[in-house]
């Protein structure tokens, strides 16, 4: 057969270099796939911006009693981390370039994951999963959405004349169109 996971608990942990009772236990965080679209593209408040993004693994799910799933919301530009968010809701966002990556974690670890600081990006995350700072994976990210708001274009401006006699041909000019 096939080892697939193992344990050690030991009744005293002193003198080990386990910071917890169950040493080499792996970690089983799967951020799976989201199958986000391209990039789309919504003005400000839009419902559509509260996303169903579901993910879809290739075995089985994390076990729900150890782990749960968020969603990062990363700026595009600068990849800084804007929220963690179980949604995936960008309505209350304004307007910019975005990307939204699924986040499994081990639930116990999550307090452990440092939290939107107008300094930690998407990158530091995924270096701090792989050099084991915590329990985590995030989805592929071939797989995140990008997502675009706008903000609401302006009124149109339209020049012609205020008053016309019936049958009269006239010109009204769209300014900022």
């Amino acid at each position: 057969g096939t080892l697939d996971n193992w344990s050690l608990e030991f009744y005293d942990n002193s003198g080990t270099s386990c910071e917890s009772l169950a040493c080499g236990t792996s970690c089983e965080a799967d951020g799976g796939d989201i199958e986000g679209n391209f990039t789309d593209t919504f003005c400000v408040g839009d419902p559509a911006l509260d996303y169903d993004l579901p993910p879809s693994y290739s075995g089985s799910p994390p076990d729900p009693a150890f782990y749960d799933y968020t969603y990062v919301i990363y700026d595009n530009s600068t990849g800084e981390i804007l929220a963690y968010d179980p949604d995936a809701d960008l309505t209350a966002f304004g307007p910019g370039n975005y990307v939204i990556c699924g986040l499994s974690y081990l639930i116990s670890d999550f307090p452990l994951i440092p939290g939107p600081n107008g300094s930690y990006d998407i990158l530091s995350l995924q270096q701090d999963i792989d050099d084991d700072e915590f329990c985590a994976d995030l989805s592929a990210f071939g797989s995140c959405q990008s997502v675009v708001i706008q903000d609401f274009p302006p009124a149109p401006v339209v020049n012609g004349p205020d008053t016309i006699c019936a049958g009269e041909l006239v010109d009204y000019i769209l300014e900022n169109y």
